[in-house]
């Protein structure tokens, strides 16, 4: 068991995408996992990991983007994206 938590942290900190704890968009988020984990082409069991979160976090954005566009203010976006970055990321950083 000592072993297995090793390799798991081992695993997590040798992971460049686990240390990136903050997204400010849906559109960053998408960023960053191309560029660690490649496009949805190239690495499709990962991308396929993490498709229903990333269509959630897709709407909730569209939505916010909506609202603020009709004269909403405040910051749901940000705090929705870091929401949605770490189940994301948790995916792949253990």
């Amino acid at each position: 068991m000592k072993e297995f938590i090793k390799n798991r942290l081992r695993e997590s900190i040798s992971n460049p995408i686990c240390n990136i704890m903050t997204v400010n968009t849906y559109e960053e988020g998408i960023e960053h996992l191309r560029k660690h984990i490649g496009t949805p082409e190239e690495n499709p069991e990962a991308w396929a990991q993490i498709t229903k979160p990333l269509k959630m976090w897709k709407g909730i954005t569209i939505q916010i983007r909506k609202e603020l566009a009709s004269g909403a203010t405040g910051d749901s976006e940000v705090d929705e994206s870091d929401t949605w970055w770490s189940a994301i990321i948790s995916r792949f950083c253990r």
